[in-house]
């Protein structure tokens, strides 16, 4: 496995998606607005693969929407300067 994991052993495969789509103004003059979708897929590894996954699932919860409100404050702060 390459990347961000390369040297870690997970006890599966892991793949983040982030997906980012443009959605129109529902009402009058308002500005459109961007949909932003994380995706978590894992592939587990056999009965420690299923063990670790089931076992850091409450942190990943923290640590993804932590990620996504991260991405959402700083688009925010980029279009409030732009």
């Amino acid at each position: 496995m390459s990347g961000a994991f390369g040297a870690l052993d997970i006890g599966g495969q892991a793949v983040l998606e982030f997906d980012v789509a443009l959605q129109k103004a529902a009402v009058g003059n308002q500005p459109p607005r961007s949909i932003l979708t994380q995706t978590a897929r894992f592939r587990p590894r056999g009965l420690a693969g299923l063990a670790y996954w089931y076992a850091v699932a409450p942190l990943h919860n923290v640590v993804f929407n932590g990620m996504l409100n991260g991405i959402r404050d700083a688009a925010q702060q980029a279009t409030r300067g732009a």
